[in-house]
């Protein structure tokens, strides 16, 4: 059953007050959307597709037209590909790697 929520935030980029609609799924595919901020342009990422979105002026809310961005569901890679996470290794093996590396920068190896 989808349903309308009203988000409301403070913009990163300018400290503005923002109400952002939006119609949530039920089923959640991990795709995200990205609204920008009316005042000042900064994005805010959103789970759905925003449908209004608001700012606070002197007071007063005033409506805007979204606009926004749609970032599909990422596949995770299965074929010739490494792993980008490390073995796990226990702390003084860790410390080792990189003493050995900070060694290697001030010699210049």
């Amino acid at each position: 059953m989808k349903r309308n929520v009203l988000f409301q935030c403070i913009c990163q980029g300018c400290n503005a007050r923002l109400k952002i609609e939006f119609i949530s799924e039920p089923t959640r595919t991990g795709a995200m959307w990205t609204v920008d901020c009316p005042v000042c342009g900064t994005s805010k990422m959103i789970p759905d597709e925003p449908v209004k979105i608001f700012y606070e002026k002197d007071g007063s809310w005033l409506e805007a037209l979204p606009k926004s961005k749609h970032f599909g569901y990422l596949s995770h890679a299965t074929e010739n590909v490494e792993s980008t996470r490390s073995s796990p290794r226990s702390a003084s093996a860790t410390a080792r790697s990189l003493k050995s590396r900070v060694d290697e920068i001030q010699n210049g190896t």
